[in-house]
């Protein structure tokens, strides 16, 4: 991503969160009035466990923070020489 283009992509994530803080209140609501209170925060407990586990299991996520080589960079190692 540019970094010109990283605040608003950041900016427009972070507006896209807090716009799901009172829709998921919304939206608990009217699971809790339609299935009780006792499933609906099963449900959004397995919610929030599958948001945790999803980096364990799909590997592309742990290598987010792996830095990448800069372009142009001298390489190190047995192959550099």
């Amino acid at each position: 991503m540019p970094a010109l283009l990283q605040t608003r992509v950041l900016g427009a994530m972070k507006a896209s969160a807090y716009l799901g803080v009172p829709l998921g209140s919304l939206l608990g609501g009217v699971l809790a009035q339609g299935v009780g209170l006792t499933w609906a925060c099963v449900g959004a407990g397995a919610v929030m466990l599958l948001a945790t586990i999803t980096p364990l299991v799909f590997p592309v996520w742990r290598q987010l923070d792996r830095p990448s080589a800069a372009p142009g960079a001298a390489r190190l190692g047995p192959e550099a020489a």
